[in-house]
């Protein structure tokens, strides 16, 4: 028997389009899986959709968000957040203004938060202002 070295690395597939969406969760996830297998540096939603033959990308964030969905639905919000942890990791780069907006549209806010726990102090019963001069 000889020995021979497995060297089967996945080879980049040219991108295909989907005809219709997919009726069967085992050919949803082959198509999810394709489609991050050849665009691993650049996923988007639109891209995404477009592959899964979704006609916008609300409409396969609202196929993702069905809770009377089946198990295609949660297929697709998986997916959905694999694009979000993509752009998650670009905020460690020196270019990450695009991530910050992505994730925006995520429903990331970017806001600061101020919290006052401690009180104040008001003086009740003197007047505040000049004092009268006295002669």
């Amino acid at each position: 028997m000889l020995d021979r070295k497995v060297t089967n690395m996945p080879r980049k597939a040219k991108a295909r389009h989907l005809l219709e969406i997919p009726e069967f969760p085992a050919v949803m996830q082959k198509a999810i899986d394709h489609y991050f297998l050849v665009f691993d540096k650049t996923p988007t939603m639109s891209g995404l959709a477009n592959y899964l033959c979704f006609t916008s990308r609300q409409q396969m964030i609202k196929f993702g968000d069905d809770p009377n969905g089946d198990m295609r639905s949660g297929l697709v919000k998986k997916a959905i957040l694999r694009i979000e942890e993509h752009y998650e990791k670009k905020l460690n780069s020196n270019s990450y203004g695009g991530a910050i907006f992505a994730l925006k549209n995520f429903g990331w806010r970017d806001t600061q938060e101020v919290n006052l726990k401690g009180g104040f102090i008001l003086n009740i019963g003197r007047k505040s202002g000049p004092k009268p001069k006295e002669d």
